[in-house]
Parts: structure tokens; sequence; C-alpha cells
């Protein structure tokens, strides 16, 4: 269950429910590209920062999603995840933008 993405839309539901939609990464310097693992991650609470991750490159393993080597979010089973908190989210955008 490992993902290697790039994360292509954040979708919002009005309940603030959402998706993160899923390519695979391009390849970095000539490298190999990632591979998405799937297509969409779900989540059941918006941080008020989501809509920061699109066009983002997200990682991660059965049990975690990082950015960059920053912890963001705990996966819930195969397709739903659980973001750390705001500030925690916040700081790990502003690390990757740096």
């Amino acid at each position: 269950m490992s993902i290697d993405a790039r994360v292509e839309t954040v979708v919002v539901l009005p309940n603030g429910t959402g998706r993160l939609m899923l390519v695979d990464r391009p390849p970095f310097n000539g490298g190999y590209p990632g591979i998405a693992g799937q297509d969409y991650l779900l989540f059941d609470e918006r941080p008020a920062s989501v809509n920061s991750l699109r066009s983002l490159d997200i990682w991660g393993n059965a049990s975690t999603i990082m950015l960059g080597d920053r912890k963001i979010a705990e996966r819930i089973g195969y397709t739903r995840i659980k973001f750390v908190s705001e500030s925690e989210l916040a700081e790990a955008l502003r690390a990757v933008q740096s």
C-alpha cells in the first residue's frame, strides 16, 4: 500500500469531507517516476490549508502519509486518511515551500 504520488486535485464537499485525487509523481532529475498506488485518498475532516496540497508530491506506506520529511496524515484503511493537526500540516507545507 505504498504511495509515491502528486496531488492533482483537492475536492472538498460542503460537509467538510473530501478527497485528494492522485496521479503518478513525475520523475526527478531524469530518474524514475513515482507510482501513485491508487487514484484518491478520502478524508472526513478538512484542514483549512488542505487546498495547498494541490500539485505537491506526497508519499507513504500502510500507516502514514508524508509531505517531504513530515507526516501529514495517518492512513485509516486503504483509501481513508486522517490529517495531523492544522498547525502540523501548515508547518509541513512551509517546509516544502522554503
